[in-house]
């Protein structure tokens, strides 16, 4: 959401319809999420594109809308989730998501999707992706070897427990 200039209490998002040029709403969802984070604690391996040291949170997990704090110049990561049924009219829509806390609004960011004119198949055209992480699990395993001397045994234990409970 937004740097906050003062600490903000009861912060949520207002989804407003989003419609096309005619006015017509989008047939399905349009919702939000706030953003979990995890705490970096002290013996972590180093993030490969060089995030200083001091830095400690880390985004993760997707949590389900509620008011969130927001600490004076922090900010709060959201995910905005657009859902068109299988019926719904090709073409641009468009609405606001407003951000509020404490019977103000603090924001307005426009939002626009474009629905296309296809529809995705009901069922997936492979059985599973097992075969596409196996794959990738093995790379992994002979990558992490030579970089990692004396992790070889780790990495083919956890492409054991991988291989045992593949999801598709």
């Amino acid at each position: 959401t937004t740097g906050a200039a003062h600490e903000r209490t009861g912060v949520a998002l207002d989804l407003s319809p989003l419609v096309n040029a005619a006015g017509r709403p989008l047939k399905g969802a349009f919702a939000w999420q706030r953003l979990g984070y995890l705490a970096r604690r002290p013996g972590y391996v180093p993030h490969p594109d060089g995030i200083e040291s001091c830095e400690k949170w880390f985004p993760d997990v997707l949590l389900p809308p509620a008011p969130m704090q927001l600490r004076k110049g922090g900010t709060q990561g959201t995910w905005l989730t657009v859902f068109a049924a299988r019926d719904a009219e090709a073409g641009v829509y468009s609405g606001t998501v407003a951000v509020r806390a404490e019977g103000k609004t603090l924001a307005e960011v426009p939002v626009s999707v474009e629905v296309w004119d296809f529809t995705l198949p009901e069922n997936a055209a492979a059985a599973s992706t097992a075969p596409t992480v196996s794959a990738a699990m093995h790379w992994r395993s002979a990558w992490c070897s030579d970089l990692l001397p004396g992790k070889a045994d780790k990495s083919l234990q956890y492409l054991a427990v991988m291989g045992t409970v593949m999801i598709s």
